[in-house]
């Protein structure tokens, strides 16, 4: 076993403890982030949702004009849809970890049998879970930061809407 040296040094079966606690709770960690910034994409779709609404009865009202419309509606959307991408699941098939099928990742794991899991996980082992747990978090890292550098996108083009709008209201524009 090449890293008996390390777990003697660490602590023996605590260190192997320490490390699959570690992986399972940065998994966790992960995911948390990935409800986050789905809760974040879906508020912010809702708040789009009711701003268009007013925007379209002030011009049903003749309060703007179409072309003032225009210019209002299109950071909306461009916010609206950052966001609407933020929510799709989207896993990365140009990276090197995703060749390898993994066994706790849902998009590798809704590919493979129950039975061929089950088989894998009881030939698997410490450092093949290792491995897989790394393969992981690395595959949730990638899916985050694409979903923030969106979620980004959609609150700058948001912010950029209300401030327009704002701008518009209080020059006559």
């Amino acid at each position: 076993m090449k890293n008996a040296g390390i777990r003697k040094r660490s602590g023996g079966a605590n260190f192997d403890q320490l490390v699959s606690d570690y992986l399972i709770a940065t998994v966790q960690h992960q995911q948390g982030l990935i409800e986050f910034s789905d809760q974040k994409a879906n508020i912010l779709l809702g708040l789009i949702g009711i701003i268009l609404s007013v925007f379209i009865k002030d011009l049903m009202g003749g309060i703007i004009n179409s072309w003032q419309l225009v210019l209002l509606i299109a950071p909306f959307i461009v916010a609206g849809y950052s966001a609407f991408l933020a929510l799709l699941p989207r896993s990365s098939t140009s990276s090197s970890f995703s060749s390898k099928l993994s066994l706790f990742y849902y998009g590798s794991a809704s590919r493979i049998e129950s039975s061929k899991i089950s088989k894998a996980l009881m030939e698997a082992s410490v450092q093949d879970v290792y491995g897989d747990y790394t393969n992981t978090i690395k595959a949730l890292a990638i899916l985050n930061e694409r979903k923030f550098r969106y979620i980004r996108l959609a609150y700058l083009a948001f912010v950029v809407g209300v401030l327009a709008k704002v701008y518009m209201s209080f020059t006559n524009f």
